[in-house]
């Protein structure tokens, strides 16, 4: 676990001076005071906002700060940090929150990870995703990237449906009657299939 703590703290590092670690179930403390990173300060948060705030926005705005707190994170009304946490990084220690610290995502897309946990079970499937993201990818090119990296084919959908990998169940209309629904076919995933949406012009190619 510590290996893999250090990693993704690593990664949030390379794009944020400041990282908070709320340790919700109070479980890694031992963790926290265990990991190293060279150039980072560790401090934690006890009642001592205030001063921490002056401490890394003032006295050392050039250091680079790991702030962790023994307990979940604050309402937003309650949090005197809230305003550094907003413009800085999250490490989070669910299963969630590695994995988008291991793709370098924001938290921003945690429901993209959270709908299609079998997707992300896989670690050649994370690789091979890495390599196709980009710093402006939304959810949107980020599924359809998914979809290239189980298909085998580019990142463009009229590539994925001519790969044959992928099959179109039916049209949606209990939310939204202008989309259907796509799956990858489970045979590629070796567990339960993903389920996509599609616009319908995207699927005239299919017969």
């Amino acid at each position: 676990m510590s290996n893999r703590i250090a990693s993704a703290l690593a990664a949030l590092f390379e794009k944020h001076r400041i990282v908070f670690w709320y340790d919700a179930k109070k479980e890694l403390r031992a963790d926290f005071e265990a990991v190293g990173l060279q150039g980072v300060t560790k401090l934690e948060i006890a009642n001592n906002e205030y001063a921490l705030k002056y401490r890394i926005l003032r006295e050392e705005p050039e250091q680079m700060f790991l702030l962790y707190h023994e307990g979940p994170q604050p309402e937003d009304l309650q949090n005197w940090l809230l305003d550094v946490l907003l413009a800085n990084g999250e490490f989070r220690t669910d299963q969630v929150g590695l994995w988008l610290s291991e793709l370098e995502l924001g938290l921003e897309f945690a429901d993209v990870v959270q709908e299609h946990l079998e997707f992300f079970r896989a670690v050649k499937r994370r690789e091979a995703l890495k390599k196709l993201l980009k710093p402006n990818d939304t959810a949107k090119k980020i599924r359809m990237k998914m979809l290239a990296v189980c298909s085998g084919a580019e990142a463009r959908m009229d590539d994925i449906l001519e790969s044959r990998k992928i099959f179109f169940l039916h049209r949606d209309t209990q939310t939204d009657a202008d989309h259907v629904q796509g799956a990858l076919c489970s045979e590629f995933l070796q567990d339960k299939p993903l389920i996509f949406r599609v616009a319908p012009a995207q699927c005239t190619v299919l017969y």
